[in-house]
């Protein structure tokens, strides 16, 4: 009987293995074909977040720039009509995926967030045009705050979304970044 029960488990044993080997042959075929095309449709996404945030003729260069010292700035575009920014900052729910444009009359021409996880009705309402709309023709050249209840265009401060202090703190973070180091850019004569 116990012979019996060994070939048994052992018989089970073969059956998963096979079963776990052909799903990781499937699942490393479905990888390889898809591969090509999401690698697309997030260049299609960059280069629409691109010219969002920074309208013009389009034609972008990726900078190859010491971004050590940086935290949360990723990479840096610039085109004949300025800089964008993509940063990552941490939001409630995690790090949030935000392209921040500069024009070259040193003004943030506009963000965009392509990705986030943020709460849904509260922090993921940072993607209303309203909220973004906020940073657009803000200078670089100062650091921009959260305030409740903020309603002056001129200021450097930004109101807050309603339940969601934190992921408006974050993405003005990011924000600040981004503008700091286009500061700097500027400072030492690269731009």
């Amino acid at each position: 009987m116990g012979k019996n029960k060994s070939d048994s488990i052992l018989k089970l044993g073969i059956i998963l293995f096979v079963i776990t080997a052909i799903a990781v042959a499937l699942l490393s075929y479905v990888n390889e074909i898809t591969k090509e095309p999401i690698a697309r449709q997030k260049e299609i996404a960059t280069q629409k977040a691109l010219n969002n945030v920074l309208p013009g003729d389009g034609e972008f260069e990726l900078l190859d720039s010491d971004l050590s010292n940086e935290d949360i700035i990723g990479k840096i575009y610039k085109s004949d009509n300025g800089y964008v920014f993509i940063v990552y900052p941490k939001g409630y729910g995690g790090e949030i995926e935000l392209f921040v444009g500069i024009d070259n009359n040193s003004k943030v021409s506009g963000i965009e967030i392509t990705s986030h996880t943020e709460t849904p009705g509260l922090g993921a309402n940072a993607t209303n045009q309203e909220f973004k709309d906020q940073y657009k023709d803000k200078s670089a050249e100062n650091i921009i705050e959260v305030k409740k209840g903020a309603t002056t265009k001129d200021e450097p401060e930004i109101s807050a979304l309603t339940g969601a202090t934190i992921t408006s703190r974050a993405i003005t973070k990011g924000v600040n970044s981004a503008t700091g180091y286009y500061s700097k850019i500027l400072k030492e004569g690269k731009k």
